[in-house]
């Protein structure tokens, strides 16, 4: 798995990428404690709240 990070003020971003390619982020809005998976291939997201 190659894992890659993008740190903005208060929102941080992973990027997981799995041996097929597949793409899947985790996204954290620090400042409100929100934390959403997205996995684009499959058109879905799920959100998490405090």
């Amino acid at each position: 798995m190659s894992i890659s990070s993008v740190d903005w003020n208060t929102i941080r971003i992973t990027k997981f990428i799995d041996n097929a390619g597949n793409e899947a982020y985790i996204q954290l809005f620090d400042s409100v404690g929100w934390l959403v998976l997205i996995n684009p291939s499959l058109d879905y997201k799920i959100q998490f709240y405090p």
